[in-house]
């Protein structure tokens, strides 16, 4: 029952579940977000996602998301993973009609249920699910303000890249590992890279942080979490950078496993 796409999605569910009603999925999942910054400037933290600066969502109540492409030739399908407004898991599609607006539909009442256009609380992994390669940037953002963008596909990458999730409802996050690089090539420079949580309602709050990471080429580190971090159900997690040099690149990968409450 366990379906993969053809590139791994990051989001609530490592391995993306086809019509599996919520209460039938598993105890215990892993989540692995990879996220990318190709471009951490000096004097403010930034997240670790494509689209820059910090990373952000629709409100907790829901919105309704538009996905456009940068190219008039994309008509792809993408597919969505997210959590609705009662924060439990969500899978949705589009397909793009090139640099016209489209919303993402979902169906709510199981596999044989009409697709409606979905309400998402958090947009957490986008894939292009076809067979063709996109030819622009692919955008989620709130509907009629394409300045908010909550994900994004670069060129070439055929899927986002963000190294921030929300543990889902009725599912309690446990912190397992953290992978995180850089390269520099114009000039040697070092990276601080934290791990930061906000629990539903809350303010973000650096749980661990301080890891220094040095580059005059690139440079790359792995921790496995020795004792556990527990994170509530609804909390919202993130990778953030702080840089010494302009024009750096971070990379991470986010581990965390998911077990129902």
């Amino acid at each position: 029952m366990e379906h993969r796409l053809g590139a791994e999605p990051s989001g609530p569910f490592h391995a993306a579940y086809l019509g599996i009603e919520y209460d039938k999925l598993p105890t215990e999942v892993f989540s692995y977000d990879f996220g990318y910054n190709k471009d951490v400037d000096p004097g403010a933290e930034a997240d670790i996602w494509s689209v820059g600066g910090e990373w952000t969502q629709p409100v907790d109540t829901g919105e309704t998301v538009e996905i456009v492409s940068s190219s008039v030739d994309d008509t792809q399908i993408i597919t969505v993973e997210g959590l609705d407004v009662n924060f439990k898991p969500m899978r949705g599609f589009a397909e793009l009609a090139g640099t016209t607006p489209v919303h993402i539909l979902v169906q709510t009442g199981g596999p044989s249920s009409p697709f409606t256009i979905g309400v998402w609380s958090r947009i957490l992994t986008m894939v292009n699910f076809d067979d063709t390669g996109l030819k622009g940037v692919v955008r989620a953002s709130k509907t009629g303000t394409p300045a908010s963008v909550y994900s994004e596909i670069l060129l070439s990458n055929e899927q986002s890249s963000t190294a921030c999730t929300t543990i889902p409802a009725e599912y309690i996050g446990i912190f397992k590992a953290v992978s995180i690089g850089l390269a520099r090539t114009a000039a040697a420079g070092n990276a601080s890279i934290s791990l930061r949580t906000r629990n539903h309602g809350g303010a973000w709050r650096r749980v661990a942080g301080g890891v220094e990471i040095q580059s005059d080429g690139s440079s790359t580190f792995h921790h496995d979490a020795i004792f556990p971090l527990y994170i509530p159900p609804k909390a919202d997690v993130k990778l953030s950078a702080e840089v010494s040099v302009i024009n750096m690149s971070v990379w991470g990968i986010l581990g965390i496993k998911l077990v129902r409450a």
